[in-house]
This record gives C-alpha cells, sequence and structure tokens, in this order.
C-alpha cells in the first residue's frame, strides 16, 4: 500500500498510528503524540548528561 503525504508529520502518524501532536504556546507536545515522545526522550537525554557531567563522567 503506498500513502501519498504532503508533511512527514503525516507520514510519522502513518507509521506509528500516534498523532503527530502541535506544541502549545510554551513548546511541549501532548504527552500521547509522537512529537510528545521524542520530546519527553530528549529530556531523559538531557536529564543524564547532566548527571554524568555532574560526577565527572566527561567534560563539558
Amino acid at each position: 500500500m503506498v500513502h501519498a503525504v504532503d508533511h512527514v508529520e503525516q507520514a510519522m502518524e502513518l507509521l506509528t498510528g500516534l498523532p503527530a501532536g502541535v506544541a502549545d504556546s510554551q513548546g511541549r507536545y501532548p504527552s500521547g503524540s509522537v512529537n510528545g515522545h521524542v520530546q519527553a526522550r530528549l529530556a531523559q537525554w538531557v536529564a543524564l548528561r547532566q548527571q554524568y557531567a555532574a560526577q565527572g563522567k566527561f567534560d563539558e
């Protein structure tokens, strides 16, 4: 089956079955959306990097 899309968000929705999500006025995406999952994972990585930096595991 072939789907034509105009925007990458449409492709993400087709591939995942989740809404892409639209950011609110503060830049936060809905938690059940593709973009919300991406934003949450990036926040986890930022927190881990900050923890490692605080422990001296790598230089800033």
